[in-house]
């Protein structure tokens, strides 16, 4: 049974969540959605009051928000010094800045309105990243001089939290750091926490329980044994594992960065806080950030049941911001096609919808958890790629037993 063209154009979901809330801490089992929430609004330092009600002051707190939010979609600093851009961008603050809020500690929250932001850069030929990002589980060990180390670990309700380790054992709250070591240790999480929220990274913290412990403790991560690490990730669904050794006990912190990208391992010793995290971000933006004009291809998904895995295919398409209109073309025999227009090429498409574990390539297997790795196209094109259409199956319909693609 054939049916005709439905109208399932994309509608585009409102922003959700907060900054820090890119922050996952996974103190319940639930797989993470690798989407930075609130993309597209910013706080930074400002102790001047909110007022967005005249343009003077909609231009104001624009010029302050826009360098980080920039920097956050096209994936670099280009293009928040590009004259052209800012031009376009101010000329309609009324468009442009939907929310002005301030915040504890002299900071200002500022929201800007996607489709004018996406709006121009695309016009203007620039880059963009959208919500849908890698997950990357970030791993520190610290030393903090005078025989004290820390850890850093997800806590429920609350984005981080440092625990103390003794012998490579996380210590209980009743064996507190020292004021001082404390204190040391909480401008590392900030500065961390800042640099991604800068980026737009989202980042998973370990829980650090017994489970982790099974694999994994502070001497292991320190001695470099990141042979451990990889193994206490693979019960975490996430992209990438960052390590950081932290290093205060110089004058000056040094970290030891690491990067776990499937098989493939990186290093970047003496370094920084956020040298670490712009490096990581770097790499993402290079693979993910998506330019070019908008093109035409097609997305079949086979294995298509019931009408809830309709639904449910149908509502994550819709949810992929690269994609700029989506329209069910015809479905057979639990075949379903859509046509879908997006900046970029196929390879990158195929590699953005990877990051949503809603669809997999035919032949991967079903259940797979742990690092994703990040290894580009998945496997060969399939005669129907090779006309043009990428073709997956939902997730929760793929084959149990399958070795999956080479």
């Amino acid at each position: 049974m054939k049916t005709n063209r439905a109208d399932t154009k994309r509608r585009r979901p409102g922003i959700a969540g907060a900054v820090l809330a890119a922050v996952t801490a996974l103190a319940s089992g639930a797989a993470t959605a690798a989407t930075f929430p609130e993309l597209y609004t910013v706080t930074v330092d400002s102790a001047q009051a909110c007022g967005i009600g005249d343009a003077a002051r909609r231009t104001q707190v624009a010029r302050l928000g826009l360098p980080k939010l920039l920097t956050r979609i096209t994936g670099g600093s280009e293009a928040a010094g590009d004259p052209e851009i800012l031009q376009r961008l101010l000329s309609n603050t009324q468009a442009l800045v939907t929310s002005c809020s301030n915040e504890q500690g002299g900071r200002m929250q500022i929201g800007f309105n996607p489709a004018t932001v996406t709006g121009v850069l695309t016009d203007l030929g620039w880059p963009i990243w959208s919500e849908d990002r890698p997950a990357t589980l970030l791993w520190i060990a610290a030393d903090l001089g005078g025989g004290e180390r820390a850890e850093l670990m997800a806590a429920e309700g609350d984005p981080a939290r440092r625990v103390r380790a003794i012998a490579g054992v996380a210590g209980a709250a009743s064996n507190p750091l020292p004021p001082a070591a404390e204190a040391a240790f909480d401008g590392v999480v900030a500065e961390l926490l800042l640099a991604a929220d800068d980026r737009g990274l989202p980042l998973v913290l370990p829980r650090l329980d017994a489970e982790d412990r099974q694999h994994v403790r502070f001497a292991d991560v320190w001695g470099g044994f990141d042979r451990f690490v990889a193994r206490a990730a693979e019960r975490y669904d996430v992209d990438a594992v960052l390590i950081g050794r932290v290093d205060l006990t110089a004058a000056s912190p040094a970290v030891d960065w690491i990067l776990l990208r499937g098989e493939r391992r990186q290093a970047r010793p003496g370094s920084s806080l956020r040298a670490g995290i712009d490096w990581l971000a770097d790499q993402f933006a290079s693979e993910y950030r998506i330019v070019g004009d908008a093109r035409l291809s097609w997305i079949t998904v086979r294995r298509i049941e019931t009408f809830s895995d309709q639904m449910r295919v149908e509502e994550y398409l819709n949810s992929v911001r690269v994609f700029e209109s989506v329209e069910l073309e015809e479905s057979s025999d639990g075949e379903y096609l859509w046509r879908v227009i997006f900046r970029g090429d196929d390879a990158q498409i195929r590699q953005i919808l990877g990051l949503g574990g809603v669809l997999v390539p035919p032949g991967a297997p079903r259940g797979q958890r742990g690092q994703r790795g990040l290894p580009g196209p998945p496997g060969p094109l399939t005669a129907d790629e090779d006309e043009g259409r990428m073709v997956f199956v939902p997730a929760w319909r793929a084959d149990p037993d399958s070795p999956g693609l080479p």
